[in-house]
């Protein structure tokens, strides 16, 4: 699990290097689906007709993206996006597959191999002052990140958390805009709409399905 963790921390830094921005949150936004897909197969887990249909149509926009990535010299960048997206997703359905495994030591051996291996193929005293504030920056708002997207999904309902992550297409896209002065292909733009529309219909039909209601107290036992 940690090597796994460590493998999508490392292709998710280097894809930002090498492609849009817009690209890398599309294509992690497909993560739900490529997990499903895991554990069906990996766990036997049935997947619902609807997320599979969610996953072709989500698979899709991102194959649209990636072909696009193939004439405009940015591959690279959209297969370790890709490389990123899955290994997350076989994360998840390792955690769910070793359910004793300790998660929280798992989730520190995998920083201290990326700690390692950066160590080792770069020259960390080497940088100037000013980066080393901005990978503090960085390191702290990523961390900031995760916890309150583990907190918040934690007391969520699924299907609003679903929605409340896809969130991050767009502002993604418009951050790029702002501060790198990115505007990625119309083939970014229209595989984004599917994977948008594939995670949203998905979503929105999960938040709309009846939930279960408590039993009055007297039969409760």
């Amino acid at each position: 699990m940690a090597v796994v963790g460590a493998a999508a921390s490392i292709a998710f830094i280097a894809a930002f290097k090498n492609t849009y921005v817009a690209n890398v949150a599309i294509i992690y936004a497909t993560a739900p689906f490529i997990a499903g897909l895991l554990g069906w197969l990996i766990l036997g887990e049935r997947a619902r007709r609807k997320t599979l249909l969610a996953a072709m149509l989500s698979l899709s926009g991102v194959g649209l993206i990636v072909s696009a990535g193939l004439g405009s010299g940015r591959p690279l960048g959209d297969g370790l996006a890709l490389l990123m997206t899955f290994s997350s997703a076989l994360y998840m359905v390792m955690i769910r597959k070793f359910r004793e495994t300790p998660v929280v030591w798992a989730g520190a051996v995998s920083g201290f191999l990326v700690f390692v291996l950066g160590w080792l193929v770069t020259e960390p005293f080497a940088i100037s002052d000013s980066d080393a504030w901005l990978l503090a920056v960085f390191g702290a708002s990523f961390a900031v990140a995760a916890v309150l997207w583990t907190e918040g999904a934690r007391l969520l309902p699924a299907a609003e958390a679903g929605l409340l992550g896809s969130a991050e297409v767009p502002f993604a896209t418009l951050f790029g805009w702002l501060f790198l002065a990115e505007l990625p292909p119309a083939a970014s733009f229209t595989g984004g709409g599917m994977v948008l529309l594939a995670v949203f219909a998905h979503a929105a039909h999960d938040w709309q399905a009846p939930r279960p209601t408590a039993m009055p107290r007297e039969f409760s036992k």
